[in-house]
């Protein structure tokens, strides 16, 4: 039995609408509607939308227990096209009263889904201010067990996910590739410690670290470290604004097809300690 139900009474809000980038519709009638009824339902979309939808209520039941709440889905066609889109599926919140906080939060925890498993990296992103470490965390597993289940593997089926809560958002696009898996890897160390930050490249994104040794001084060892957390480029922000030193985790990985060293990084923390910028 689910840990969750479907709560259908009081407020509904709509979170998010999934729209392929592929029409289905062929024709508009007074008293029908033509469509191909292979484009209509993919199997991609669905099982993005089935994986979006189990983490968000996975997020309400933790975190809003006593809210009733629950998140579903439901699939429209648009009898008037929006930038292409004639159909998609609309995620929503129902149940017990929805409060701009609260529905603030599912919002973020949406975008922070969406973004993390494409990796769509943007400094100004504002949503995860609102999301706490617990928030991020349970957040984490759904999104690292969604990427590894689709890593390296094409989109067929692209898709955009909007937002229409916010009118001036151009929605994320998912397009081209999942990231390659982390398996083909083989670690080979385990890293930790206080470093100081050197910056981030937000395309690669890549975020530049010098560890400091056990005396807490920098080492002459900068490490390029590949993230696949957004949190993680506001971090190194905000350490290099306010002059703070950062916790991190990270482990150094072999591509045994390339003999390649790679660094990952797994966590990452801001402190209060400062640092030297001269």
């Amino acid at each position: 039995m689910s840990k969750y139900s479907e709560y259908k009474f009081g407020d509904s809000r709509n979170i998010c609408i999934i729209q392929p980038h592929e029409g289905a519709v062929s024709k508009v009638e007074d008293d029908y509607i033509e469509f191909d009824s292979k484009k209509l339902i993919s199997r991609e979309i669905q099982k993005f939308s089935d994986s979006l939808i189990k983490s968000l209520n996975d997020f309400v039941v933790e975190f809003f227990t006593n809210d009733l709440l629950s998140i579903a889905s439901k699939d429209r066609v648009f009898l008037k096209r929006d930038d292409n889109h004639d159909h998609g599926t609309v995620i929503s919140i129902y149940g017990g009263k929805i409060s701009n906080s609260i529905f603030s939060t599912i919002l973020s925890a949406t975008k922070y889904f969406c973004r993390s498993v494409i990796s769509q990296m943007e400094i100004d992103a504002d949503y995860s201010d609102s999301l706490s470490d617990d928030h991020r965390e349970l957040l984490d597993l759904a999104i690292s067990r969604y990427r590894s289940s689709c890593a390296g593997k094409r989109i067929k089926d692209p898709f955009t996910v909007s937002f229409p809560a916010e009118k001036s958002d151009n929605g994320i696009v998912f397009q081209g590739n999942f990231d390659e898996p982390l398996l083909a890897e083989q670690t080979t160390m385990i890293m930790k410690g206080l470093a100081r930050p050197n910056g981030f490249l937000i395309d690669s994104n890549i975020v530049s670290l010098t560890p400091l040794d056990d005396n807490n001084i920098p080492t002459d060892n900068p490490i390029n470290f590949i993230i696949k957390r957004i949190d993680m480029i506001r971090q190194t922000n905000d350490a290099i604004s306010q002059g703070k030193l950062l916790e991190f985790k990270g482990v150094q990985t072999v591509d045994t097809a390339k003999n390649k060293k790679q660094y990952h990084l797994t966590d990452l923390t801001l402190t209060d300690a400062s640092y030297d910028l001269f």
